[in-house]
């Protein structure tokens, strides 16, 4: 098999949390297990790095059959979110603030999905899943929903901000493109959270040419908005997650979750601890 590694502050974190999870064995009974925690890790990351299917796992002493097995209850057990909010704990410590925020949704193709799937317009109507993230300056993902696809963007947007794993108290500025533009959703956003939305203007109706006019205030923002679209292409960089072949939207999210903690602890050992 090709090497494939996990970083190491996600593999300890993960250690520690399916033993804080399994009940301790006083009493020796049945065979001895095939395989140590380490291995099930490596070889679950395998499957979400190359996006192979678990019959296909090879190289351990267990079948992938058992692999899947792991992983389901692991995922039942919550480990894998639990994973990525202790590394985001981990990466808010060093973290100064979180002043800007940006959001963005990409559309995830469904083979096999039976939940939260909705038609892609962008797609000649197929099947898609609807993934949003938000993310600070320097990609690192702090929120993760999913939804259907056909739905809008703007409905997704109260949800992910509920379902941030940070403190947002010095969060002043939430960026974001033309599909979040919308005068009911910033003020809402002004109103509970004290955060004010940025997007470019969209043009009248009818109009022909660009917009004229003076720009709004803090507009020289949106041109850091690349780094949420660079966050969609690391992800995509995991092959599992580039297509959906998980029937249950859980364990769909499980392999996000598993993806967003190994890129949270490569940017807090790249820019944190170097």
């Amino acid at each position: 098999m090709r090497a494939v590694k996990i970083n190491p502050i996600l593999e300890s974190v993960l250690i520690d949390l399916v033993k804080a999870h399994t009940p301790i064995r006083t009493i020796k009974t049945g065979r001895p297990p095939k395989c140590t925690t380490k291995e099930y890790i490596n070889g679950i990351f395998y499957v979400l790095k190359m996006g192979i299917g678990w019959d296909y796992l090879n190289g351990y002493p267990v079948s992938g059959e058992s692999f899947r097995k792991k992983f389901v209850e692991w995922n039942k057990l919550g480990i894998f979110k639990d994973a990525w909010l202790i590394t985001l704990k981990i990466y808010e410590k060093f973290k100064i603030d979180f002043e800007d925020l940006f959001i963005d949704a990409s559309h995830i193709k469904n083979y096999l999905g039976s939940e939260f799937v909705g038609s892609n317009v962008y797609d000649r109507f197929r099947k898609a899943t609807k993934l949003t993230i938000i993310v600070d300056e320097i990609g690192v993902p702090t929120s993760i929903i999913t939804g259907e696809s056909n739905k809008h963007d703007l409905t997704f947007t109260i949800p992910a901000i509920e379902n941030i794993g940070i403190n947002i108290e010095n969060t002043n500025f939430l960026i974001a493109d033309k599909g979040y533009c919308s005068k009911t959703l910033t003020q809402q956003l002004a109103d509970i959270y004290s955060i004010q939305l940025i997007t470019p203007r969209k043009k009248k109706k009818n109009q022909v040419g660009k917009t004229r006019g003076r720009k709004p205030k803090h507009h020289n923002k949106l041109n850091k908005r690349y780094i949420v679209e660079h966050s969609f292409s690391w992800f995509k960089n995991y092959f599992r997650l580039c297509h959906r072949k998980d029937r249950k939207i859980a364990n769909f999210l499980a392999f996000v979750y598993l993806g967003a903690s190994n890129l949270t602890t490569t940017k807090i050992s790249k820019y944190v601890l170097t």
